[in-house]
């Protein structure tokens, strides 16, 4: 992009380069600490690219919280969504653990919203910037998500708690 003449690249990471974030509100300048190799993926392009940031390309890093809400191209392997799915599909909402992990949420249509706002901007303010995108009351735990998905839907859905995984993610943000 940078070759090509591009002058402002926003690169769309993601809030779980932060792991286990100790039961903290997490910041962008909070250390991250990822689990999975998708975060440690994350993390590297995010180092990668604001590196390639200078006076003539802006960079600008977005960490996402979990996104939800319709798209075209809909991912179900995003908490509400696979609960969605799930709750319809199924009829029930499966829970990992004790669902007391906490995810941040965030709604398509704001982060749309950041990504005009960050092109609008100047570029002084924002370039070599890291920004965690959501909001701090939609940071919730994961079982209270299942009630929520549940009490949504005009149809009885069961909830069933499930053995944890191997994903120890467990992180709010600011």
């Amino acid at each position: 992009a940078k070759e090509a003449g591009v002058k402002r690249y926003i690169l769309s990471s993601s809030c779980s380069v932060y792991g286990d974030g100790g039961g903290n509100f997490l910041t962008e300048q909070s250390p991250p600490h990822p689990l999975t190799e998708y975060a440690r993926s994350s993390l590297a392009a995010e180092n990668d690219v604001l590196a390639l940031g200078d006076d003539h390309y802006t960079v600008t890093v977005f960490r996402l919280a979990t996104v939800y809400g319709v798209s075209r191209r809909m991912r179900f392997d995003l908490v509400i969504n696979i609960m969605t799915l799930h709750a319809v599909e199924k009829g029930c909402i499966h829970i990992l653990g004790a669902g007391d992990q906490w995810r941040p949420l965030v709604h398509v249509r704001d982060v749309a919203r950041a990504f005009r706002e960050v092109i609008a901007a100047d570029r002084a303010i924002v370039n070599g910037q890291v920004f965690n995108i959501g909001r701090n009351d939609q940071n919730l735990q994961v079982l209270p998500i299942a009630y929520i998905v549940r009490e949504a839907l005009p149809f009885f859905v069961k909830t069933e708690m499930t053995p944890s995984d191997a994903d120890r993610r467990d992180y709010k943000v600011c």
